[in-house]
């Protein structure tokens, strides 16, 4: 099978602008909608080792949103227990109670209430320069806690009177005052909150997350941890920029390329955290293999080096262990490694620019058929 398309459709300048460069202040969804090659891309392309497929998922984005893993909800929290500790403080909480009772979501209605009701409070602030929305956070979420609570009680009590009287619209507070129940509760609580693919509650630009007691603990221990790894802590503390996109034209294939590195430096490296069941030698090789990390590597230093020539020539990979004790090991590939690494990504970019130049994406048996042959232990 071949599909010919519009070749405009794959990569193009981002905003007109041609020059490669830093981008500031891209959100992580805006980064993943920039028209360039990602290292996410280069690793399907390598997987899949089918133009067609990564046609049908990066030009016409016709495959399923991938849905959410426990493991990605995991390697975003240690993300942001160790690059950025002040987020990490503000979007995570702890309650241990089960996600489908009314503790849990009365919990949940107050946190995410508390992010959500300052944007109403905003053309308030703007009339006055006295208050500023951090001096009203707190007050914020305790209103929107106490309102989640009075909720909780109408919704009791109505049940009760139901039984009695059938009165369905009105709440009986504070004497003769009568409030009714839904209006507030279609304000506050029925406003839609989607879960993003990490498990996180989108507020605006944010994600809070809302986790167990025990996950808390190991992340905390992790932060521990990573401070006391003299090397990492002195690495990072070097790191200027987390989480800041790049996107740059690719001289040998036309194609535009885009990185989002977790933490960068202007000493000319990267600093990017993997979590993993087993942080041993042989259980960091074999993540390499698996996961098709080396890649990354040579994805994310390439793109840097067309931004500003010359500056990068490190990426380290932090591996974290998931279970107790929590070890801290910082890798970087040997020479071997990345010089094969590099050959491979350069071979991958040539093919994407080929399929693009020809308007041609053919599947891995392009289209004629193959001759496979059963293995042998199938036979034992």
């Amino acid at each position: 099978m071949l599909v010919n398309h519009d070749p405009t459709k794959i990569t193009h300048p981002y905003f007109n602008d041609p020059t490669n460069r830093w981008l500031e202040g891209l959100t992580n969804s805006q980064h993943h909608a920039l028209p360039a090659i990602s290292s996410s891309a280069i690793k399907y392309w390598h997987k899949k080792k089918s133009p067609w497929a990564f046609y049908q998922k990066y030009v016409a984005k016709q495959v399923t949103p991938i849905e959410f893993k426990p493991e990605f909800k995991m390697g975003t929290l240690i993300h942001l227990a160790l690059l950025e500790p002040e987020k990490f403080d503000k979007y995570v909480f702890v309650c241990d109670d089960a996600a489908n009772t009314n503790k849990y979501k009365d919990f949940k209605d107050g946190i995410l209430n508390s992010f959500k009701l300052p944007e109403l409070l905003q053309p308030i602030l703007s009339l006055d320069t006295n208050l500023s929305l951090d001096s009203i956070q707190g007050d914020v979420y305790v209103e929107a806690k106490e309102k989640s609570e009075e909720i909780a009680v109408a919704k009791k009590a109505r049940a009760k009177r139901n039984k009695k009287s059938g009165d369905r619209d009105l709440e009986k507070v504070d004497g003769d005052d009568c409030i009714t129940v839904e209006p507030i509760k279609n304000e506050i609580q029925k406003t839609e909150i989607k879960v993003s693919k990490n498990g996180g509650y989108i507020v605006g630009d944010e994600e809070v997350y809302i986790i167990k007691n025990h996950e808390m603990k190991m992340l905390r221990e992790i932060q521990i941890n990573a401070k006391e790894h003299t090397k990492y802590s002195l690495m990072l503390n070097n790191c200027a920029y987390i989480e800041q996109s790049g996107i740059a034209r690719c001289p040998k294939t036309g194609l535009y390329l885009s990185c989002r590195g977790d933490a960068r430096s202007d000493g000319g490296y990267f600093i990017d955290p993997k979590s993993a069941n087993d942080v041993s030698l042989h259980g960091m090789e074999s993540s390499q293999a698996y996961f098709l990390y080396f890649l990354q590597h040579a994805h994310y230093l390439y793109v840097a080096n067309l931004i500003e020539p010359g500056k990068y020539d490190r990426f380290y990979f932090l591996y974290i262990s998931k279970e107790s004790p929590y070890e801290i090991c910082f890798a970087h590939l040997d020479e071997e490694s990345i010089k094969r690494s590099d050959a491979l990504y350069l071979d991958i970019l040539n093919k994407i620019a080929e399929c693009e130049y020809k308007q041609k994406w053919p599947t891995s048996d392009n289209g004629n058929g193959v001759l496979i042959s059963v293995p042998s232990w199938a036979f034992r």
